[in-house]
């Protein structure tokens, strides 16, 4: 059925009848996280809406949202929407600030103690290592900031996302020289870390070695 279009002006009016065709609305999706860390994603009209929680920014091949799930404290949640036109949305962002966990201290002892695996967590998924060397894994959740001093015989530590660290939850790396004295040396943690995977030289005269999370 058509429509009638009337446009009246100061000196004349006419009236237009022909069919007007529906536009593809598209929009920006809505990103809503709790104050318990649960983020929900909607975007009226969108067919699909694709996300990102470790910084990078978010394509058709990201995470596609199915439903609500849960971050860790200074994650941030990017997202864009795709419509039935092939279209995608500007990217929209979110971050959660939900209550930073109290600093927390390791010595070499306490970090011997946790467990850890040989050869594991890095980009490529594995790498070749001295069987001496071993991966301590720290929980860093609603951490953004590592500081290490001592004498360390270390070259890498990986940062990880997910409820389980592994190879598959790669964030990235930051490289240390290997027999390296550091003095409170500070490295930022990448959004989204949940793990800290820290390669260690396990000898006991190097006992100095501290690491502290805030």
């Amino acid at each position: 059925m058509g429509k009638i279009l009337v446009i009246k002006g100061a000196d004349f009016s006419a009236v237009a009848v022909g069919r007007v065709e529906p536009i593809d609305p598209t929009g920006s999706p809505v990103i809503t996280i709790s104050t318990s860390g649960s983020v929900t994603i909607a975007c009226v009209n969108a067919t699909a809406i694709y996300y990102t929680t470790n910084g990078s920014t978010p394509t058709t091949s990201s995470t596609k949202y199915t439903g609500a799930s849960n971050v860790s404290s200074g994650t941030t949640v990017k997202a864009i929407a795709e419509f039935a036109s092939g279209t995608t949305s500007s990217v929209v962002s979110k971050t959660y600030s939900g209550s930073c966990p109290a600093e927390k201290t390791y010595t070499r002892s306490e970090l011997d103690a946790l467990s850890g695996e040989n050869g594991k967590y890095t980009s490529g998924g594995s790498i070749t290592v001295l069987s001496n060397f071993n991966y301590r894994v720290i929980p860093a959740s609603g951490y953004s900031k590592i500081t290490i001093s001592g004498n360390w015989a270390m070259y890498v530590m990986s940062f990880l996302y997910g409820s389980t660290p592994s190879s598959s939850t790669y964030i990235s790396e930051e490289k240390i020289a290997k027999d390296a004295v550091l003095s409170n040396q500070e490295f930022s943690i990448p959004s989204g870390t949940t793990y800290i995977a820290v390669n260690l030289f396990t000898v006991s005269s190097k006992m100095d070695q501290v690491v502290k999370m805030s």
